[in-house]
């Protein structure tokens, strides 16, 4: 019998000697080809993502540099793991329910911002128990004033990623177009309940790992008041509270605006205000692009379509 050869002559196995979920194992290499080396032996297929780990290969949405995590403010039931995102109203922490030890998204406002749009949001979703709305979990208020609330948090990517990666537009139409279906029955849902959205668009909608549609963001919606009898009230309505009267304060995204909203006429604001937005998302699915081009309100108005008649003093 030969000696055994030193260990420090055996070929290194570990890499692969238990391959991930979703991983091929590669083959074995010829006899006499000699040692293998780990480092350039590469998976026939990739190694799907673990929608558990807490650090996937690829971020589901774009992300802004996170701050360090000392920096989120304590909160109690909550322990804050790392930032997700940030934008002009508050910051999006991916946080850990102690209580119930689930993974959450716990949104705050920055200082000095109001938190009436969380309130509004954390207030509406409550009402709204649909698979495809996620659902806030907790309302609360920190010790300096500002508001935070605990919802859902969703692995995937927004509808405007999946666009956004397309080589063409014809590129995984059905899929979308799949998708979309989902995202009406959720608003079909909530106009049902007498909510409408208000500011519907690719950017604010998640598709997740496995199919999943959620229809994100009710900050902007609002209850209405049906002007038609009919089960749900989801014909017709006009926008009910403080802002019914209120005219020149165009709120949304001007690419998917309808008119009426653009034009800051909330009286006239309803369901069927979400359904022009539906059909502009539909419309970016189909043709690759939205509707409308720009980022000013009175620019889209006017100059592509004159007959809304939006003044400046208006926006």
């Amino acid at each position: 019998m030969s000696p055994k050869p030193p260990a420090e002559t055996l070929p290194a196995q570990t890499p692969q000697a238990v391959p991930e979920v979703g991983s091929t194992v590669p083959s074995a290499p010829p006899a006499g080809s000699g040692p293998t080396d780990p480092t350039q032996v590469k998976p026939t297929a990739p190694v799907a993502a673990n929608p558990t780990d807490p650090t996937p290969d690829k971020p589901a949405t774009p992300m802004m540099p996170p701050a360090r995590v000392a920096d989120a403010p304590a909160i109690e039931r909550y322990a804050i793991e790392r930032e997700l995102a940030r934008g002009g109203m508050g910051v999006v922490y991916r946080a850990r329910d102690l209580t119930f030890g689930r993974t959450v998204a716990v949104k705050i406002t920055l200082p000095g911002v109001s938190g009436d749009a969380f309130v509004r949001e954390a207030e509406i979703t409550a009402r709204l128990q649909h698979p495809g709305i996620p659902p806030v979990h907790a309302l609360g208020r920190l010790p300096d004033g500002r508001r935070f609330l605990a919802m859902k948090l969703i692995s995937g990517e927004t509808l405007r990623a999946l666009l956004d990666g397309r080589p063409d537009p014809t590129a995984d139409r059905g899929r979308l177009v799949a998708a979309f279906e989902q995202i009406c029955q959720a608003v079909g849902y909530a106009h049902a309940q007498g909510i409408i959205h208000r500011d519907l668009k690719p950017a604010n909608v998640m598709v997740g790992e496995f199919g999943e549609v959620q229809v994100m963001d009710w900050g902007l919606a609002k209850e209405v008041r049906s002007t038609e009898s009919g089960p749900g009230n989801a014909t017709s309505g006009t926008a009910s509270g403080a802002e019914e009267t209120v005219f020149g304060s165009p709120k949304g995204t001007p690419v998917y605006m309808p008119p009426e909203q653009a034009r800051g006429e909330w009286a006239t604001v309803g369901p069927r205000s979400d359904v022009f937005a539906l059909g502009g998302i539909l419309c970016a699915i189909l043709t690759g692009k939205p509707p409308f081009s720009g980022t000013d309100v009175y620019d889209i108005g006017v100059t592509q379509m004159g007959h809304w008649a939006i003044s400046r003093d208006a926006v």
